[in-house]
């Protein structure tokens, strides 16, 4: 029996039949253009449908008579953000107006929702990728592309991301102006840290044309919605006149914002600005007060000002003992006039004891960033920078009559130096060499590890001198070395200097 299907059942079948051959129609969205910026097209959609990168775009004209005809030329999708839709021609095309008609086919049209959930997934994949997390390789080459799409469909945070691969070259080839592009579209959607980044770019013309105008101006932005360093920067513009005209009470007013905020420059700066009477009424007590603030913050040129407050008694009641404390303060951390302040109260014993050793030291410190009054001491205490001092008695030791061998003169000149890695150098050379056991030798290497013990715990070179000089002296055989040991010990700030300290003093028992 031969089976004949009904129409019915035809039908049925057919329908099922062009299931399987059709393609899944695209659907359309409408809207219109609302900016046009070069080639480039800004298209608001009607509904909650957006479409996809890439999918293409029809541009209707309004013509009369004829009614709506398309533009000549393609367009495609490259950006979909829930707020903006902007396509780019593809070759030749006509220009663009606002408010003509757009048409979208889109076979795979998503929501705000679905769009913002792809977007952080594919954003987060890239940073997988940069970082090497997940279980992924580290590979900045395949993170770049993945970054890359989601900052161009508005994903702030990839396009922070993406400014900051084009700025150093990760991933990508380095390009100021790429970089500064990016940053400019994240500061567009209103972040802060980016908007102050493309103020910045502006003011050093890094990646773009330099603007001052235009820096303060999105300084300004930034520091209205409270971002501390643009309003440190706003102080700074109104201070020097960049980008608006002069006017140090308007400095003032941003500085004291960033200043009570805990932003040293501007504590600083206002504690100079109270200090001269600066757009504010002269104020030495307001000016010490800022001078503290960011000094307790390690800022040196405010604990300079600090040690010049207390020495003179200007806003404060004279005291010397403090002025040489703020002083010292300043010079460990390289301040060359703190350096030689420092120097001339150990020399003549003022606010601390004398000790011209250590006056020494810290002229030769100064002496060495080209400070030319500290050369002049040194001179007049017949001394120079780096050398050994041959007819100078140190004022904890009686005079000798031995004096150290030709052959070592370099290397503790070096272990004299102001440099810690020269220190580190000759301190090596020397624990190598015979002269190691000399006894004139070895009592200026017992003056240097006194004086530098209590100095430079954050230089690793200098750190490490200290530690070979111990070395030294605790295998010398010399057991009054072992007083001179247990006195670093309990002197020094560095671990490691305590450390061999100890050890190399009970090695002389």
């Amino acid at each position: 029996m031969i089976y004949r299907p009904s129409f019915f059942g035809l039908l049925v079948i057919g329908f099922f039949f062009s299931l399987t051959i059709s393609p899944v129609l695209a659907v359309e969205l409408n809207g219109s253009v609302t900016n046009v910026t070069g080639s480039a097209v800004t298209i608001k959609l009607e509904g909650n449908l957006l479409p996809q990168i890439d999918d293409p775009v029809a541009i209707n004209e309004s013509i009369p008579g004829l009614g709506s005809l398309p533009l000549e030329g393609e367009w495609k999708v490259t950006r979909v953000t829930p707020e903006e839709i902007i396509a780019e021609p593809i070759g030749e095309s006509s220009q663009p107006q606002a408010g003509q008609l757009v048409i979208i086919q889109s076979s795979q049209p998503s929501t705000a929702t679905t769009l913002q959930t792809d977007v952080s997934e594919t954003y987060q994949r890239g940073l997988n990728y940069l970082n090497g997390n997940q279980g992924v390789e580290r590979n900045a080459t395949k993170a770049f592309p993945l970054i890359h799409s989601a900052a161009s469909q508005g994903h702030i945070p990839a396009q922070i991301k993406l400014a900051y691969m084009y700025s150093i070259g990760r991933g990508v080839a380095a390009d100021k102006t790429e970089s500064f592009m990016w940053s400019r579209k994240a500061a567009m959607q209103g972040d802060l840290v980016s908007q102050y980044n493309i103020a910045v770019d502006y003011y050093q013309g890094r990646g773009v044309a330099e603007d001052k105008t235009e820096a303060t101006k999105w300084f300004r932005k930034a520091a209205n919605k409270g971002h501390l360093k643009s309003q440190a920067s706003m102080g700074r513009a109104y201070y020097k006149g960049y980008g608006v005209s002069q006017n140090y009470a308007e400095a003032a007013s941003w500085y004291t914002k960033a200043a009570q905020r805990g932003d040293i420059f501007s504590q600083r700066r206002l504690g100079l600005m109270y200090d001269q009477g600066e757009g504010v009424p002269q104020s030495s007590a307001t000016a010490y007060d800022w001078y503290k603030k960011a000094a307790a913050q390690d800022d040196i040129l405010s604990q300079k000002q600090l040690g010049f407050m207390y020495w003179n008694g200007k806003g404060i009641s004279k005291d010397k003992e403090k002025a040489f404390y703020w002083f010292r303060k300043a010079a460990r951390q390289g301040e060359v006039g703190a350096q030689r302040l420092t120097a001339m109260c150990y020399r003549r014993g003022t606010g601390t004891t004398k000790d011209l050793d250590k006056a020494i030291y810290w002229y030769r410190k100064a002496a060495a960033q080209g400070d030319e009054d500290a050369k002049e001491e040194l001179a007049a205490l017949n001394t120079t920078p780096g050398h050994v001092p041959q007819n100078h008695v140190s004022s904890t030791e009686k005079p000798r009559a031995n004096q150290v061998p030709a052959g070592a003169a370099q290397m503790i000149a070096q272990i004299q130096s102001t440099d810690g890695a020269q220190q580190q150098r000759g301190a090596k050379l020397l624990a190598r060499s015979a002269f190691k056991t000399d006894p004139a030798v070895l009592s200026v290497l017992r003056d240097e590890l006194l004086k530098g013990a209590t100095l430079n715990p954050r230089d690793k070179h200098h750190v490490d001198a200290m530690a070979w000089l111990c070395k030294i002296l605790g295998t010398s055989g010399d057991k009054s070395y072992q007083t001179t040991l247990k006195k670093v010990s309990s002197t020094t700030r560095s671990r490691k200097i305590k450390k061999y300290a100890r050890k190399y003093a009970a090695n002389l028992r």
